[in-house]
């Protein structure tokens, strides 16, 4: 699997083993460490830990496409950790493994950028992902680990195993399959973002009638509409696409993937909520895909972006646990 962008000359700071891993060790404990029943859905995930044996013998009864469309891999890890230890432990488990593996992950890749990583962790839409969205962030973990694995069969079966922990991953591997074809085929770089954008507008309409074909639990949980969201993320993303494909032809044939996914997901922004789960699986793609700006566009792209998070943070300073709290 090749690795995101090329990796810049621009900083002295290269952080080597000892100092990816304990950055990564801090982050992972600290998350994992915080008030167990604290945040949303913590007593979700605790039922999870606890009964996901009875979970999957539910969904086994409607039918192997509803075990396999309801993230049987995250139930049977459930199942598997709980057999060793309480529930309070596989959630604490569930939060420190994939936190550290992300972080230590992104910081052995591009250890020449660690302020602009550890702003990237600690972005609410990353960060959120081990704390209040367990599975996704387990999801990720396995995706980005896929993604460079040095063995290609390794690779792929680590990605296609995150969509087995957290659905939104299946729409991943559709955008990536689609790209890779499009590749494939010759096709011009900006076509293949074009057929993203198309698959996107495609998806919104048909979301809600996959979800309940297949049996998802989604299909229960969302209402598939957007008519909560702010416009704040749609304009800031719409001007970094714009700027990300004005880049020129070579940079987007580089990061054809994730433009194709932030394409998707403006094409579905004022369509369906939950595509935006889609694209917080893949957001440091197209994080790491800025990094490899240049000169200006490069340092509109890292301040616009510290300006997004600490809007971002700003909005949520005076929520408990900045509005992730019960």
């Amino acid at each position: 699997m090749s690795s995101w962008v090329v990796r810049s000359a621009t900083s002295s700071f290269e952080f080597r083993f000892p100092s990816a891993a304990l950055l990564a060790l801090i982050y992972g404990t600290t998350l994992a460490f915080l008030p167990l029943e604290a945040f949303l859905d913590r007593a979700n995930y605790l039922t999870y830990a606890a009964e996901s044996h009875i979970i999957l013998a539910r969904y086994w009864e409607r039918g192997l496409l509803a075990v396999l469309s309801n993230e049987p891999l995250w139930l049977f890890t459930n199942i598997a950790l709980h057999a060793i230890m309480p529930a309070e432990w596989v959630l604490r488990t569930i939060i420190f493994v994939p936190a550290c593996s992300v972080a230590y992950t992104v910081i052995k890749q591009y250890p020449r950028q660690i302020i602009w990583l550890l702003l990237f962790l600690l972005m609410t839409q990353v960060l959120k992902n081990h704390i209040i969205h367990l599975r996704q962030g387990y999801a990720v973990a396995l995706f980005l680990a896929g993604w460079l694995a040095p063995q290609k069969r390794v690779g792929r079966t680590l990605m296609l195993g995150a969509a087995f922990v957290h659905t939104s991953f299946a729409f991943v591997l559709v955008i990536l399959a689609v790209v890779r074809l499009a590749k494939f085929l010759r096709l011009d770089p900006y076509l293949q973002v074009s057929t993203a954008i198309f698959l996107g507008a495609v998806v919104g309409v048909a979301l809600p009638y996959i979800a309940a074909a297949v049996g998802a639990r989604q299909a229960g949980e969302y209402d598939f509409s957007a008519a909560s969201v702010s416009g704040l993320s749609f304009v800031f993303w719409t001007a970094m696409m714009f700027m990300f494909l004005l880049a020129g032809r070579t940079f987007v044939a580089a990061h054809a993937f994730a433009l194709a996914n932030l394409g998707f997901y403006l094409a579905t922004y004022f369509q369906v909520e939950v595509t935006a789960r889609i694209f917080e699986s893949t957001l440091l793609f197209v994080l790491f895909s800025g990094l490899d700006l240049k000169e200006w566009r490069r340092l509109i792209f890292l301040a616009a972006t510290l300006c997004y998070a600490v809007l971002q943070y700003a909005q949520r300073a005076d929520l408990p646990y900045l509005g992730w709290g019960v």
